[in-house]
């Protein structure tokens, strides 16, 4: 057993190598944004996919911990 980054980089790794290849491509996509938090619709414009097919992927990785996702007050 590790600590520090070392334990954090082997889980993350595990994880990511874990994920589908469109998993993993939507994942890439949305790290690379510096906005503190992307609609649906913007994460579709950039991975040039409908929102219901990029939903389902991005819901995949808020239950695998990878994104998180917060709603609006109204």
């Amino acid at each position: 057993m590790r600590t520090g980054n070392l334990a954090i980089d082997s889980t993350f790794d595990l994880g990511y190598r874990q994920l589908t290849e469109q998993q993993a491509s939507i994942f890439r996509w949305l790290a690379l944004t510096e906005a503190p938090s992307l609609s649906l619709a913007a994460a579709a414009a950039m991975a040039d996919l409908p929102e219901n097919e990029i939903e389902p992927i991005v819901e995949s990785l808020v239950d695998l911990n990878l994104v998180d996702t917060y709603e609006l007050a109204t």
